[in-house]
C-alpha cells in the first residue's frame, strides 16, 4: 500500500508542474503577447461636402481596432471603390485619397481580412462658367465659323446636360454671332464672342477672342493649332486660305490628327509627341480630323476660297458717305479679287438700319465725290441687318460702256472708286468705303 500511494503522489506531482509550465506559456504581464485581430475599422472623410468639380479629392482616414475598442496603428488595409467610374482610391496605409472622375455616388471600404469600414462620397458637378469652343485662330471678312459652348465645373469639366446657350458679340462692327453660335467676320478688328446660359438661377457666362483680318499676298491665312489641356485640339475649328497651311504642335503627351477621306483631305499625322508637324491644304472645302487616341478629341479644318489675298480692299461705315456723312451704327467690307477677266468680290456688312436693297462700285469719284454707279453688286433680295453678299463680274456688268475692266480696275487701284451699300432709310447709301490696294 505504501508504495501505490508514492507512485500516486509522484504523477500528481509531475501534473501540477505541468499545470504551472503551461500557465507561464499562456502568458502573464512580463510574458510575450499574440497579435489581437481586427474587429472594427471606422472610416472618417474629410469633408460632408458632395465633390462639386471632376478631379475634386478627399482623404479618408482609417482607424481599426480589436475587440477591446484599443487603435491598432499598424493594420494592415486594402482600399476599395464600389465604382471606380465615379471616384477612384488611391491609399497609403491607413489614409487613402479619393479622386471624384463622373457624377454618381460610390461606397469607398478599407478592409482587414472579412472586417470592413465604408464611407459613402458624392460626385455632383456645379457649373461655375461657360466654354466657347469652335474659335478660329483668323477669320477673313465674310467667313464664317460654327461655335458652341459648354458649361464647365471650377476644374474646367464639361458640365453635361446643360442647354440653352446665348451668344453675343463684343463689336458687331467686326464679327457678328447668331443664336445658334454661327459667328461671321464682318472687318478687320477684335471682338468678343461670348456664351452665356442661366443654371440655377445663376448666370454664367465665358468668351473667346476672334481676330478678323484681310489676307494678304504676303502673307495668306495659315495658321496653327496646339495641344490643350484635358485633350483637346485648340481651337476646335481654323480657317485658312486656299492653299494654306496648318501646323500642329504636340507636347509630351502622345497624339494623332487623323482625317477622313476626300478630295483635298491631308495625309494623317501619326502618333506624335514634342514635335510641330505641317498640312497643306490645297483644296476649299471642311476638313474634320480626329485624334484617334482620345475619345472626343476632334478639329476642323475650313478652306475658304475668299481667304485668298484680295487685290482691292474697302472699309464701310457712314462717316465716308457724301456729299452728308450718315450717322448710323452700320459698318462693313469690302473685298475684291481679280483672276484673268473675272473679279471676285466679298461685302459684309452689320447693324444697318434696315436690310440693304443695294449694293454697288460707284465711280469715277474721290473720297470727297459722289459718282455714277458702274457695277452692281447683287445685294437686292437681303432680309436681315446684318450678312455678306457674294459673286462675280467682268467687263461685261459695267454699266458705263466707255470704261473697260482695266480701266476699272485702274480706278479701284488709284482711289477714285468706291463701294456704297444703300438701305430704304438711306436710298442714297449709309455706309461708304474708299477701294485701295491692300498695304
Amino acid at each position: 500500500m505504501l508504495r501505490i500511494r508514492r507512485t500516486v503522489l509522484t504523477l500528481i506531482g509531475i501534473a501540477g508542474a505541468g499545470s504551472l509550465l503551461l500557465a507561464a506559456c499562456s502568458g502573464s504581464e512580463d510574458g510575450p503577447s499574440v497579435p489581437a485581430g481586427v474587429a472594427s475599422i471606422v472610416l472618417t472623410v474629410s469633408s460632408p461636402d458632395v465633390m462639386a468639380s471632376l478631379g475634386d479629392t478627399r482623404t479618408v482616414t482609417a482607424v481599426a481596432k480589436d475587440a477591446s475598442g484599443a487603435t491598432l496603428s499598424a493594420a494592415v488595409l486594402t482600399w476599395t471603390s464600389s465604382a471606380p467610374s465615379i471616384a477612384t482610391v488611391s491609399s497609403a496605409g491607413a489614409t487613402a485619397t479619393v479622386t471624384a472622375v463622373a457624377n454618381g455616388t460610390a461606397t469607398i471600404t478599407a478592409s482587414s481580412g472579412s472586417v470592413q469600414g465604408t464611407a459613402a462620397v458624392t460626385v455632383l458637378q456645379r457649373a461655375t462658367a461657360v466654354a466657347v469652343s469652335g474659335l478660329p485662330a483668323t477669320l477673313v471678312p465674310g467667313a464664317t465659323a460654327q461655335l458652341s459652348a459648354a458649361a464647365r465645373d471650377a476644374r474646367g469639366g464639361t458640365v453635361s446636360g446643360v442647354t440653352g446657350f446665348t451668344f453675343t458679340s463684343s463689336d458687331q462692327s467686326v464679327a457678328v454671332v447668331n443664336a445658334t453660335g454661327l459667328v461671321t467676320a464682318i472687318a478687320p478688328g477684335n471682338a468678343q464672342i461670348s456664351g452665356a446660359v442661366t443654371v440655377a438661377g445663376a448666370t454664367l457666362s465665358g468668351s473667346g477672342s476672334l481676330p478678323v483680318a484681310f489676307a494678304t499676298a504676303a502673307n495668306p491665312i495659315s495658321g496653327s493649332v496646339a495641344m490643350g489641356p484635358g485633350n483637346v485640339f485648340s481651337p476646335a475649328s481654323i480657317t485658312i486660305a486656299t492653299g494654306g497651311t496648318v501646323t500642329w504642335t504636340f507636347g509630351a503627351t502622345v497624339h494623332n490628327a487623323t482625317f477622313g477621306g476626300g478630295a483635298g483631305a491631308p495625309a494623317t499625322i501619326p502618333n506624335t509627341s514634342a514635335a510641330q508637324v505641317a498640312r497643306a491644304f490645297p483644296t476649299a472645302g471642311r476638313f474634320d480630323y480626329t485624334c484617334t487616341l482620345h475619345a472626343g478629341m476632334n478639329g476642323t479644318v475650313v478652306v475658304q476660297t475668299n481667304a485668298v489675298a484680295p487685290g482691292f480692299i474697302a472699309l464701310l461705315n457712314g462717316a465716308n458717305e457724301r456729299p452728308t456723312a450718315v450717322t448710323t451704327t452700320g459698318a462693313g467690307a469690302a473685298a475684291f479679287t481679280v483672276s484673268g477677266t473675272t473679279v471676285s468680290y466679298v461685302v459684309t456688312f452689320s447693324r444697318l438700319s434696315g436690310p440693304p436693297n443695294n449694293a454697288h462700285i460707284h465711280g469715277p469719284g474721290n473720297s470727297t465725290q459722289v459718282a455714277g454707279v458702274l457695277v452692281d453688286l447683287g445685294a437686292a433680295g437681303q432680309t436681315l441687318t446684318n450678312g455678306v453678299v457674294t459673286g462675280t463680274f467682268n467687263a461685261a456688268n459695267i454699266r458705263n460702256a466707255a470704261i473697260s475692266l482695266d480701266s476699272l480696275l485702274v480706278l479701284m487701284r488709284n482711289g477714285n472708286a468706291y463701294v456704297n451699300v444703300h438701305t430704304a432709310l438711306n436710298p442714297g447709301g449709309e455706309i461708304r468705303g474708299q477701294l485701295a490696294v491692300p498695304q
